[in-house]
């Protein structure tokens, strides 16, 4: 999100418009244990509640307890059902790293993991089993002793190749890497050999369709086979960094360049992803070069709940926040500037809008508006959106304005000489609210907050 602030006494801020992607973020809950040991409980949650529980066990005497007892939902039902919704959402499966486990001790208990998942999918697929997958996908198989969705393939991205137009990519929230080299006829899984979650960006090289980037779990990946092969990208001090790739791009005429979005920072590398270099700290989205300039480069950094536009014009060495020029309907900062959105500290700190069209007259007379906003106060009334001169409420225009109480807002518009005022409830309590107003110039104007009227 863009977010504008507006100070006086107290803090205003306020959203104009959202450019934050979705972002998928695991996490691992504790969740209470309510083993007593005064309590008489079954045997499947004695064994939930052990240290390092076998999860397969505890699934199969839940069920048979069951067949036998009366479901009744209590804590120990409750417990497992969260239980077994973090289990699935681990993007190490079964392991559950604590933070004192070192990543050497986690890829070789997957190397084991992954061996074991192999041997029981061919046992699966052999001539005494008595259901076979007749595909055409593939999945983890034994994976239906920590997921609800084993065989789900959700898609989060699909690259094209730049010089080979019938080869493709996709990157799935759970079931590793695809490749289609028939247009997207037919699809082979890539990464049955590694153990990845979530692949939400993938980089095809330019000029050779067997050259292939991706993260997952913590790495880089990169493939010159097609995928046949894949070895992890960076030293071993980067290999080292838990990272999670949010978007990565290669340079448009030096396939050697890449940057790298991840929730530890923009990362660059000059050789092809054999070293990565830090190159601007935080949590970075997104990532484009312009299309007319190879030196010019766009990113959207996430900072706390909002995010912001940052800007190269010298290949990615200096950065600045782009913080004006930005499309939409002008507001005011202070009694004496009608056509910006104020941002910063300063009541002169604003951001100015190309466009300010006279809603409610000409070719816009209905109109609706609607905005985010977070404040603890204020004091006066100042305009949070307008393009009006806020001097009079008679005035030509409309302004959404904080009431002088410091607490509730309200929407003003005048056609220089008469005025309609209707007002909002309380938003001084430092929450988020979400406010629109709905304008028919011949008919019912309307506030809402939070979805009330």
């Amino acid at each position: 999100m863009l977010e504008i602030t507006q100070l006086s006494m107290k803090k205003l801020v306020f959203v104009v418009f959202s450019m934050l992607p979705a972002v998928m973020l695991f996490s691992q809950h504790q969740e209470i244990k309510y083993n007593n040991p005064q309590d008489n409980i079954p045997y499947w949650a004695q064994l939930m509640y052990a240290d390092n529980p076998d999860i397969q066990e505890v699934m199969e005497e839940y069920d048979r307890y069951y067949e036998s007892n009366e479901f009744v939902k209590n804590k120990h039902t409750q417990y497992y059902k969260h239980w077994l919704r973090n289990i699935s959402r681990d993007p190490n499966g079964l392991f559950m790293p604590g933070p004192n486990v070192n990543k050497k001790e986690i890829r070789q208990k997957e190397k084991e993991y992954l061996q074991k998942s192999k041997d029981a999918q061919k046992r699966s697929n052999g001539s005494s089993s008595v259901w076979q997958s007749i595909g055409p996908f593939d999945y983890d198989h034994d994976a239906a002793g920590r997921s609800y969705a084993p065989g789900a393939a959700h898609v989060y991205t699909v690259e094209q190749s730049a010089s080979n137009n019938d080869v493709l990519y996709a990157g799935t929230a759970t079931a590793g890497l695809y490749k289609s080299v028939d247009y997207g006829n037919n699809w082979t899984l890539m990464t049955a050999d590694l153990l990845v979650g979530g692949i939400r960006s993938i980089e095809i090289d330019h000029s050779n369709a067997d050259v292939v980037y991706f993260g997952s779990s913590g790495y880089i990946y990169k493939t010159t086979d097609g995928g046949s092969t894949w070895t992890l990208t960076g030293d071993a001090n980067f290999q080292g960094i838990s990272i999670s790739l949010n978007d990565i791009l290669m340079h448009p005429s030096n396939n050697n360049i890449l940057y790298a979005c991840t929730d530890q920072g923009l990362y660059q590398t000059i050789d092809a992803g054999t070293t990565w270099i830090l190159n601007q700290p935080g949590i970075f989205q997104e990532i484009e070069f312009n299309p007319t300039s190879v030196n010019t480069i766009y990113a959207v950094k996430r900072v706390n709940d909002h995010t912001e536009f940052h800007k190269s014009t010298d290949g990615g060495v200096t950065w600045s926040i782009k913080s004006s020029g930005w499309p939409g309907i002008s507001s005011s900062s202070n009694a004496n500037n009608f056509n910006a959105a104020g941002q910063g500290s300063s009541t002169n700190d604003y951001i100015s809008f190309d466009t300010n069209p006279e809603l409610g007259s000409g070719n816009a007379q209905d109109f609706t508006i609607e905005l985010r906003i977070k404040t603890s106060g204020w004091t006066s009334d100042p305009a949070i959106f307008s393009n009006k001169n806020w001097a009079s409420g008679a005035n030509k225009g409309f302004v959404i304005a904080g009431n002088t109480d410091g607490s509730t807002w309200k929407f003003n518009i005048g056609d220089g000489s008469n005025r309609i005022d209707i007002n909002g409830a309380q938003i001084n309590d430092d929450v988020w609210h979400h406010i629109a107003i709905t304008y028919d110039a011949d008919g019912d104007k309307h506030v809402y907050q939070d979805g009330n009227l």
